[in-house]
């Protein structure tokens, strides 16, 4: 079965779903570089690839380096899934690069568990995510978790409160400089300007409204199970489960107000919701049930294909 497969992080395993994210590449985003084709397009093909596979590899890294699940294929094979039920997410975009430097900033905050160079990890996190505001400004709610980070595994004070302002501001600060230099401050004044949008008529596909649905569904039931089920595990835990769940608020947030609604607003999401479902999984001991949820998953993002 296939649960009894993803429960292992053997190489067959990676194999298998980057064979299916490259599969998915194929069937979804690459036909529209042939449109108007043009010799160039091959090396936007290949960026557009490369970025795609080192997003995945970034998210994997990023959960089993702070250890956000256990040893097993799950969430690898979820974000993989999530692409496929929102294709448009695969393209090289805004929202795509913001959401790469958005998962070092990520990165850096579950790390704040150790007790190691604290203030240092919230000025990089504080970088990183200075960097995703330059290409996505609404990202900037998520300095959000960097505070709650420090709430949570009890790191608050003024020195690491200023850390992640001062590295917010670093890239800001340099791109206002390269503004100023090349006289493009119009460009660096466009930050100060949050456009949102709450219209949601865009999304009325038949094909959106089940991943979506499926997708919101799925992240539900999961979160209050293993909500549900904490007492029994130690401090440092449930506070970066409670992160995961704040994470995965402002995730939904950012997503509700990009004024560009096909369904690529969905990526901010990829990472909390896979971490969320893959530890109901790891945590379900019903394995007909487990299946059938992971097969409804699958089936929901190949109907996105056929829809």
């Amino acid at each position: 079965m296939l649960a009894n497969f993803l429960s292992k992080t053997r190489p067959i395993n990676y194999v298998f779903i980057l064979t299916l994210l490259l599969l998915s590449f194929c069937i979804h985003t690459l036909p529209g570089y042939f449109v108007n084709f043009k010799w160039v397009n091959i090396i936007t093909i290949l960026a557009n690839l490369a970025g795609l596979f080192f997003m995945v590899l970034l998210i994997n890294f990023v959960i089993r380096k702070n250890l956000l699940t256990k040893d097993n294929s799950f969430a690898l094979f979820l974000i993989v899934l999530f692409f496929l039920m929102f294709p448009k997410t695969m393209q090289w975009t805004n929202a795509f690069i913001s959401n790469v430097f958005l998962l070092i900033t990520l990165r850096r905050v579950y790390s704040l568990r150790n007790n190691t160079r604290i203030t240092v990890k919230l000025f990089d996190a504080g970088f990183w995510l200075g960097i995703a505001f330059l290409f996505l400004n609404t990202t900037l709610i998520f300095w959000l978790i960097l505070f709650f980070g420090m709430l949570v595994y009890g790191k608050q004070n003024i020195k690491n409160v200023l850390a992640s302002i001062f590295g917010i501001a670093t890239p800001v600060f340099l791109f206002y400089v390269y503004c100023l230099i090349s006289e493009k401050l119009s460009l660096f004044n466009q930050l100060a300007i949050f456009n949102y949008s709450f219209d949601f008529t865009s999304l009325g596909t038949v094909t959106l409204i089940l991943t979506t649905a499926v997708l919101i569904a799925t992240v539900f039931w999961s979160a209050v199970n293993v909500t549900s089920g904490l007492q029994r595990v130690n401090q440092k835990h449930k506070a970066t489960w409670y992160l995961m769940l704040l994470n995965l608020l402002i995730a939904i947030a950012v997503s509700i107000m990009q004024t560009e609604k096909n369904g690529s607003e969905f990526i901010f999401v990829f990472f909390p919701a896979s971490v969320i479902i893959a530890n109901y999984f790891q945590k379900e001991k019903d394995k007909w049930f487990k299946n059938f949820v992971i097969y409804l998953l699958f089936f929901t993002a190949l109907s996105a294909f056929f829809l």
